[in-house]
């Protein structure tokens, strides 16, 4: 669990690349409203799934816990994509 990493100027891939360092076993899952806009996938942020925020992103979210904690071996960690880099915004 990372209990001592602060936010502020960092974004979710950041955060994801520190999780991955702490412990790489962790599943994770990003949400964001912003999957299309910027391209986001699971190679290049790091997460195990990538969810667009929508109507349906409950049931993906379920579809995606369960095929998860069917996974036999976690994901190893991505080697983040210089190109993708996700901006902060106000309400986040």
């Amino acid at each position: 669990m990372v209990t001592d990493y602060k936010m502020p100027g960092k974004n979710g891939v950041e955060l994801i690349q520190r999780i991955r360092e702490i412990s790489p076993a962790t599943r994770i899952v990003l949400i964001s409203g912003f999957v299309d806009a910027m391209g986001m996938t699971e190679e290049g942020s790091g997460a195990d799934v990538v969810i667009m925020k929508s109507a349906n992103e409950v049931l993906q979210l379920v579809r995606a816990i369960n095929r998860l904690s069917k996974r036999s071996a976690a994901k190893q960690p991505a080697q983040a994509k210089s190109g993708l880099r996700l901006k902060q915004s106000a309400g986040s």
